[in-house]
């Protein structure tokens, strides 16, 4: 069991005593060597003087960059309370200041990681090379961190601005850590664990002293980290798993220190499970402080409040260094030790206490050099990209929205998916006016570059679930629980076009496999000498006009006006099959006497040649208002059998059957899809042969026009009614008839999944009744397929095929039935207009 201690912001009730830690395990032989070597350099711990001693740390965590808010459209660009970072350097100096008194020691500043990214002050200074690397670190060292872990953030910048921001680091003497980082040698990465100690002849930890006490620190990063960042800034990098590795490194502090502190970075989701496993299972840590200690994914997080934790077994204390960049979290750490001389140091009680610094004074030599940096963001930043106002003003949605436009319609792709978390600096919004380099740069700060992707629908569909919380999408909405791609339900065997950025497009966050995705390409335009980034597509599209193209709206920035509605667009759609068959039955039966030699029946039939072939194509437009239907159908089939008359091939089917049918949509899509919603319609069927039968001397030439309704029952099934004329234009004599058709039509869907491959089924019938009260005219048409997918496009069919007719003049209904078990060859291609 874990029990969580929640502080308040004043100083929390003392936690039960710790046991002592146990005596100090010795360490390996090469870290011995190592620690012997340090002793040399390092001056033996000062004699305590008492049995008592009070430490005091300030805890920083996930301060995201946001050193600074400016507004590049006020007046007074950056104010006081827009200072993040200056007024937590005041909290420091204010607790620094107090040192001495009452015996206080000078605090210890320790950074778990997530500082120098993805805010707009760093997201400037990162982009500005060298200069912005200097002003960056000058502007992060007005707190004198012991020690800064390595996270996500810095982990997620470009390779070239990471190793930018360690050589900064180490030109000013922050000591960057990620204990448990390993690079691969000759893959550009070693300078990474050269600047945290982790590679050859390295130190991952720093000993540091106060009040007489030596305090040793390290960090390490949880290996799920990684998973949240691109696959090239983690090329040559690993992270080994902390509880293989952390137990020797503790006992080589512990041999130098009268205080382990351990670092800790995690994701959210799993950080109490994993701060708690650490420090239950690795021995001789005191304190161990996680950036996130409550999962407060998704929501807003708990206000003036800490986290601690005491681990069982070792009686570790686990403290929260949650900050942001609203408040800084101090630690007092009460540490004791028994009379007996020679005794250990042990921790007695940690008392933390989380000050929002909101209403705090920024330090002035911070603010002069943040506001500095923030007239410099809007000079370079803060001018429009176009003049052209935006529509209204922009919430962080809208520009969502207008940015998955720009992917989608700058790529010719039917959708846009993102990952929510690829949008950062939500303080800026509403946006007014018009839009800026930095409301673009610093929403998108992640240099994400645009990829696009092919995927099937039933991927997509998938998805449903996730749309709106993990992701963001243009093209793609939840319907009533179900999910639409540009308003319509989507093909599950069908390939769409998808535009993403790169991280989605290399599997991250997990929403995609590798098997699922299918023609990755990175958008590398003409306009660009490099595979531009999102922000820099998004940026292209507005300065370049090309905001004025398509949309309803041209004389404003628009999330959905300046781009057309796909959905009002054709979709077309082009379906071609192929079944053929050759069936041939040789028999060879011995003539004896006049009569065969044997009765067995597999001798007793004749020889027989089959020849059946069928073709079938279907190009469908379907927008919102409209649809377009047409497809044609060829069916022949031949045979012969040997036997004394040898008549040669008879012909056993012969049809051609041509059909066009349009239907008005706009009364379903305006009334939300009803199914009781008649969709007016006008068809034209043809129907002919290749060769007339010898009982006739024309070739049929029966021509079909229907004027009616259909109703959509569900997303595959379509119903219709109406009104019938039908004349045969080759037939002598022939007059038009008149009368009803009925009919419905279930398009493929599938049914079921076997041996990991899908069945599907069709099904159409159509019925006209003409010549009502004089001939009384009736024919039936049934078609019905069913598919078993065999590999990529071909499947074996079982098809069941019937056709009824009856006049009057007969009295009785003739009837054809087939059923065929064949191969089928089928391939589709579809197009959306944009």
């Amino acid at each position: 069991m874990i029990s969580i201690f929640l502080c308040a912001p004043a100083l929390a009730q003392p936690l039960e005593e710790a046991p002592e830690q146990p005596a100090e395990a010795p360490a390996s032989s090469e870290e011995g060597e190592q620690a012997d070597a340090v002793e040399e350099a390092q001056p033996k711990p000062t004699q305590p003087r008492s049995n008592h001693r009070h430490l005091r740390f300030l805890l920083t965590a996930n301060i995201d960059g946001r050193f600074a808010q400016p507004n590049c459209r006020a007046p007074e660009i950056i104010a006081d309370e827009d200072l993040f970072y200056a007024q937590q350097a005041s909290v420091y100096q204010t607790l620094d200041s107090l040192s001495g008194s009452e015996g206080m020691a000078r605090p210890i500043a320790l950074n778990a990681g997530d500082t120098i990214f993805p805010g707009p002050i760093a997201r400037y200074l990162l982009s500005q090379g060298r200069p912005g690397m200097r002003n960056l670190m000058h502007s992060l060292v007005q707190i004198p961190y012991e020690a800064h872990a390595l996270g996500n953030r810095e982990f997620s910048v470009p390779r070239a601005e990471l190793l930018g921001f360690l050589e900064a680091a180490n030109a000013t003497h922050l000591r960057t850590q990620a204990a448990n980082l390993r690079c691969a040698e000759f893959s550009g990465a070693e300078a990474i664990c050269e600047s945290v100690g982790t590679f050859a002849g390295g130190r991952p930890f720093v000993v540091t002293e106060r009040a007489g006490l030596r305090v040793s620190i390290t960090s390490v990063v949880d290996p799920g980290v990684f998973r949240t960042v691109g696959r090239e800034q983690t090329e040559g990098l690993e992270l080994l798993d902390p509880l293989e590795m952390l137990a020797p490194l503790v006992n080589s502090m512990r041999q130098e220190s009268n205080l382990v502190v351990v670092q800790l970075h995690v994701r959210e989701s799993n950080a109490v499970q994993a701060a708690h496993s650490l420090a239950s299972q690795v021995p001789g840590i005191d304190l161990l402080i996680v950036n996130h200690l409550l999962d407060t994914s998704g929501t807003e997080r708990p206000s003036a409040s800490a986290a601690v934790i005491r681990a069982q077994g070792t009686g570790t204390y686990i403290v929260s260094a949650d900050s942001g960049h609203r408040s800084v979290i101090t630690l007092s750490v009460h540490m004791a030790r028994d009379e007996n001389e020679g005794a250990l140091w042990h921790v007695r009680d940690v008392e933390p206490r989380v000050l929002d610094t909101r209403d705090m004074p920024p330090r002035r030599e911070t603010a002069q050099i943040l506001t500095s940096v923030a007239q410099a963001y809007c000079d370079d930043w803060g001018r429009p990209i176009t003049t052209v106002p935006l529509e209204k003003a922009f919430e962080l949605s809208d520009l969502q929205r207008y940015v998955l436009n720009t992917m989608r319609f700058a790529t010719r792709s039917e959708v846009a998916l993102i990952n929510r978390r690829a949008f950062r600096n939500e303080e800026q919004f509403p946006l007014t006016g018009e839009l800026s380099l930095a409301d673009i740069h610093t929403a998108l700060p992640f240099n994400n570059m645009l990829a696009t992707v092919d995927v099937s629908g039933a991927v997509l569909a998938a998805l449903g679930p996730r749309i709106g919380t993990e992701l963001i999408a243009a093209g793609l909405e939840v319907v009533d629980g179900k999910l639409l791609i540009n308003g319509r339900a989507p093909s599950p065997d069908r390939r769409y076009r998808i535009a993403t950025n790169d991280f989605l497009a290399q599997g991250g966050d997990s929403v995609f496999t590798p098997a699922q995705l299918h023609n990755v390409q990175i958008f590398h335009p003409e306009w660009s000498a490099a595979p531009p980034t999102l922000s820099a597509v998004a940026i292209e599209y507005i300065s370049s006009g090309r905001y004025a193209e398509g949309g309803k709206i041209t004389n404003a920035l628009s999330p959905d006006g300046n781009f057309p509605d796909l959905y009002r667009q054709f979709l077309w759609t082009l379906t071609g099959s192929l079944n053929a068959s050759y069936h041939k039955v040789s028999v060879h039966n011995p003539v004896v006497l006049g009569a065969l030699g044997y009765d067995q029946s597999q001798l007793t039939v004749n020889s027989t040649d089959q020849i059946n072939l069928e073709g079938r194509i279907v190009l469908r437009a379907d927008s919102r208002n409209h649809g377009w239907d047409n497809d044609a159908v060829l069916q022949f089939a031949t045979a012969r059998v040997a036997d004394e008359a040898d008549v040669g091939f008879q012909e056993t089917k012969d049809l051609i059957r041509l059909r066009s049918q349009y239907r008005y949509q706009g009364f379903r899509a305006d009334l939300g899809g009803r199914w009781f919603v008649p969709s007016p319609l006008a068809e034209l069927q043809l129907e002919t042969e290749f060769d007339p039968p010898e009982t006739r001397l024309w070739r049929r030439m029966d021509l079909r026009a229907i004027l009616g309704v259909s109703f959509l029952l569900a997303a595959p099934l379509e119903f219709k009614i109406g009104a019938n004329a039908r004349h045969d234009l080759n037939a002598p004599d022939a007059e038009a008839t008149y009368g009803l058709n009925l009919g419905y039509k279930l398009r493929r869907i599938s049914l079921l999944t076997l041996l990991g491959r899908p069945i599907q089924f069709e099904s159409e019938v159509e019925y006209f009744y003409n010549d009502i009260a004089a001939q009384n005219i009736q024919e039936l048409r049934s078609g019905n397929r069913l598919f078993f997918a065999v590999f990529d496009q071909f499947f074996f069919t079982t098809t069941f095929n019937a056709f009824l007719y009856r006049t009057d003049a007969v009295g009785e209904f003739g009837t054809n039935t087939e059923l065929t078990i064949g191969l089928n060859y089928l391939w589709d291609y579809a197009h959306q207009s944009f």
